[in-house]
């Protein structure tokens, strides 16, 4: 069963919230971390990649000067978003220890141009970032999972390995 099929039979028992009422319940009202914040993490790489496919999609070519600057302004505009959130945002980067083969296919790391550029705008918006020992959405499931943060899922994975509010 892929995840799509998976989502669908999930789907009845989900609930919609929006950022605004997760902060306030589980960061202020509950302050079960004793921060007085919700701390909200996220994998990088997964945001980087659905706006490459995005441009791909739309036939924008996103090598070269031109298109670096198309692929970090639209991270640009999300960054810009999220800070109306009233949470601590905390990015996450794949580590050295990634794996070269996922679910049966080469991994392609993004270039490093892409990655320093990143880590500065997080830094200008006031987020936080660091570099997972190895695949980002696994230490986020993991912190997840240990109650040390909530992290945005956009995979099924986070069924696997992570914990629901």
């Amino acid at each position: 069963m892929g995840g799509t099929k998976l989502w669908e039979i999930l789907q009845a028992a989900g609930e919609t919230r929006s950022i605004l009422n997760l902060a306030t319940i589980h960061g202020f009202q509950t302050d079960n971390r004793g921060l007085r914040t919700f701390v909200l993490s996220d994998d990088i790489s997964i945001r980087v990649n659905a706006v490459i496919a995005a441009l791909q999609a739309t036939g924008v070519f996103y090598q070269g000067i031109p298109g670096q600057k198309l692929v970090l302004e639209k991270i640009f505009y999300q960054l810009c978003n999220l800070s109306l959130a009233p949470v601590t945002l905390v990015f996450v980067f794949n580590g050295p220890g990634r794996p070269s083969i996922k679910r049966g296919t080469r991994v392609i790391s993004r270039p490093l141009w892409l990655i320093d550029h990143l880590k500065k705008m997080i830094t200008y918006f006031g987020f936080h970032f660091y570099d997972a020992p190895g695949e980002a959405e696994a230490e986020l499931a993991w912190l997840n999972a240990e109650d040390t943060m909530i992290f945005l899922p956009r995979t099924v994975t986070c069924l696997c390995l992570g914990r629901a509010l």
